[in-house]
């Protein structure tokens, strides 16, 4: 059987269905760098059949060393090498890249990076806007190279695609696919009493890391605009800008600050709500988009955000503007056909088996 090598930076619970499934027709290995300690994610590795290493790691902003990487690697034989091109793993990357040369098997970048222009701002003061631009210089100076000795690429959404396109790649090399949020993960609503709660509201739900790019504060203002008492806006999550949010809403009984939920409630606030809002300035896709459209709750999101492209046209809005926000939330929404789980490996298939022909 083909041994395929997948290296991850963290350990994202929502990709670990996908390992298993490929896991069926490939022998899978996927090493992660370091758990997310940013993140309150919940991930059991023991209850998935792959294989898989948790490295021993050091974290020295922005990036994460695993001494011995390369060594370990070279030791081990597998037949086509994934490399998530994330450049606080760079020289993981490189060992990736090197091992797979002196041994002769083809290299795959597994790549969700978007361009907008969240990504493209720079600090105000000198010194930070100086170092902002040193890094960006390394990371396209490192994907150049990377990309270069590459056999082919997968593009998580068409934004992803176009970063690629737009860094030399010729579109023939590049496998598309969207993300999905596997089935498995989302718990059945049981919590029947927030219904009764919103009931005869609209309830406009937001969910996320709450940071500054995630673009909550946009939303909080156009609700505010809404002069109808019926309106309620949820904000779930925590995060560095939770405060900030919390001073924005200004004590508004309208609006309610849920904090972080288990993936049962969740489910239990998607149920209840009405619509759902990733207002994002810059996401490379957003599965809480999919999550809500399981759950038959309709969603609008930004140009920003790689999910635009599982909704309508007439769903989207551009990132920062509040007029645009505010006027669609004051219309009603239909819910979306849920993508099919398989989609989200299919770009990783298609690879697999042009190299495996």
């Amino acid at each position: 059987m083909t041994r395929v090598f997948f290296n991850q930076n963290i350990i994202s619970p929502y990709r670990l269905p996908l390992f298993e499934e490929l896991n069926q027709d490939y022998e899978v290995s996927v090493w992660f760098h370091r758990k997310s300690e940013e993140r309150e994610w919940e991930a059991e590795l023991e209850d998935y059949s792959f294989d898989h290493k948790i490295l021993g790691n050091l974290k020295i902003s922005p990036l994460t060393l695993n001494p011995g990487f390369f060594w370990k690697l070279l030791r081990e034989d597998f037949d086509i090498y994934f490399v998530n091109e994330n450049p606080s793993t760079f020289l993981q990357s490189f060992a990736i890249l090197t091992v797979a040369k002196l041994k002769r098997k083809p290299v795959v970048i597994w790549s969700e990076t978007v361009d907008t222009e969240k990504s493209r701002e720079l600090p105000e003061n000198t010194l930070k806007k100086l170092l902002v631009k040193s890094w960006r210089g390394f990371k396209d100076a490192y994907r150049r190279v990377l990309f270069r000795f590459s056999e082919r690429f997968v593009a998580f959404s068409q934004m992803a695609e176009q970063f690629l396109k737009r860094r030399g790649v010729p579109k023939e090399k590049i496998d598309n696919q969207i993300q999905v949020m596997p089935e498995e993960l989302l718990p059945e609503p049981e919590d029947y009493k927030l219904n009764e709660k919103y009931s005869g509201k609209k309830m406009i739900l937001s969910l996320g890391y709450l940071e500054e790019r995630k673009g909550v504060q946009d939303l909080i203002e156009a609700f505010q605009r809404i002069e109808d008492e019926d309106y309620r806006l949820v904000i779930a999550g925590k995060g560095p800008y939770e405060e900030e949010l919390k001073d924005q809403s200004g004590g508004n009984d309208q609006i309610e600050f849920a904090g972080y939920l288990s993936e049962q409630e969740k489910a239990n606030y998607f149920d209840a709500a009405d619509l759902f809002v990733l207002p994002t300035h810059h996401d490379p896709w957003g599965l809480v988009v999919n999550e809500s459209l399981n759950y038959g709750t309709p969603a609008i999101t930004t140009e920003a955000a790689g999910a635009k492209e599982i909704l309508d046209d007439e769903k989207i809005f551009s990132p920062g503007s509040v007029q645009e926000l505010r006027e669609l939330l004051e219309k009603e929404f239909e819910a979306e056909e849920e993508p099919d789980p398989e989609e989200g490996i299919i770009g990783i298939r298609k690879a697999l088996e042009k190299l495996t022909r």
